[in-house]
């Protein structure tokens, strides 16, 4: 993704922190491998890491891996902007895939609408 979006990553140099979110996160691999790739990139930066699912059992794993969890649909629009405005980049799980039609406008407006990259 650095490559595909220099400027976006170029503006995380700027801060101490970067708080990153996952929709539908489970476990929260993918944020396990956000935290990896910015320890290697920019290790000058610290990574708060949310998995926001609606299992309640992945709450483990995600807190295991440094992760907060919340158990919670990523289909409830309450949900999703308190996500949008806790976090500076949000990772758009593959679950979001079965839903993405059905409810397209809760996941335009946190992208179109919040500060949210």
């Amino acid at each position: 993704a650095h490559h595909f979006y220099p400027h976006l990553f170029e503006s995380f140099k700027e801060k101490k922190e970067i708080r990153i979110g996952s929709l539908g996160g489970g476990p929260g691999f993918e944020l396990y491998a956000a935290q990896v790739y910015f320890r290697k990139h920019f290790p000058e930066i610290r990574c708060i890491c949310t998995s926001l699912d609606l299992e309640e059992g992945w709450r483990p794993y995600a807190e295991h891996l440094g992760c907060k969890f919340i158990a919670g649909s990523f289909l409830d629009e309450q949900v999703v902007r308190k996500a949008g405005e806790e976090c500076d980049v949000v990772i758009l799980s593959h679950v979001l895939h079965h839903h993405l039609v059905k409810h397209t406008h809760l996941i335009q407006d946190l992208v179109l609408n919040s500060q949210v990259k």
